[in-house]
């Protein structure tokens, strides 16, 4: 089972290296944010912490995980959605249904 997961790490971690690199060659030329929308020890999390490692050996650049948990997975959501479109923040989701919806704020 743990050599089964490794190796699904390890071809995760070779996708993302061969896609990131393929536009430009100097990526990551900074350290590169991982969220996910789940709390710390969990599977997702250790899953997420593995990845990040790999990607690290691999690249030459930090990985930061960064765990957004709560609110049924919205707050980690929103804040992959509102990232900035540039390729230095990645989101790690779950295969969870996830509803992400804008609240007008209103004033009273």
């Amino acid at each position: 089972m743990r050599q089964m997961f490794r190796a699904l790490i390890g071809a995760a971690a070779a996708w993302l290296a061969a896609t990131a690199s393929a536009p430009a060659q100097d990526y990551p030329s900074r350290p590169v944010k991982l969220i996910i929308p789940l709390g710390p020890g969990g599977a997702g999390d250790v899953f997420t912490r593995l990845l990040a490692e790999e990607l690290q050996k691999r690249l030459g650049q930090p990985f930061v995980v960064e765990n957004r948990p709560g609110g049924g997975l919205n707050i980690g959501t929103r804040a992959c959605a509102e990232a900035p479109p540039d390729g230095y923040t990645m989101c790690v989701l779950s295969g969870e249904p996830v509803v992400y919806t804008r609240i007008p704020r209103m004033t009273l």
